[in-house]
């Protein structure tokens, strides 16, 4: 016998003969004595799918402050260096130089600009 028989533990169990299986789940609308022995149901909560990263087709402002031709521009004139990251990414509000050297990266901007004859 069990040291846990007839306590708390036992309680959630399912009674023997009820179906254990899987199955649809029906739901009713509350009667209203119920309304006033419980009180009103709880309002569902409108989900907001832009909050959703992976719901979203495209990333909220990426790609948005800068387009590839004005960042080939500010690298014609200053250069794909750090220095020269750090001071497009504070002109156009990117928080970290990172963000331009991926974009000059993805955006294959240095070999643009070695195709040019340009070197920097």
């Amino acid at each position: 016998m069990s040291m846990f028989a007839g306590t708390l533990v036992d309680s959630w169990k399912v009674p023997p003969g009820q179906n254990r299986g899987c199955g649809p789940v029906t739901t009713r609308m509350m009667t209203p004595e119920e309304i006033k022995k419980y009180g009103p149901p709880a309002v569902r909560k409108k989900h907001d799918i832009a909050a959703v990263k992976y719901m979203v087709n495209e990333k909220a402002g990426q790609n948005r402050k800068i387009t590839k031709e004005k960042l080939l521009e500010e690298c014609r004139l200053l250069g794909t260096d750090r220095t020269a990251c750090e001071n497009i990414a504070e002109k156009y509000g990117y928080s970290h130089y990172s963000a331009v050297q991926q974009r000059i990266r993805v955006w294959g901007i240095r070999e643009i600009l070695k195709r040019e004859g340009c070197n920097s």
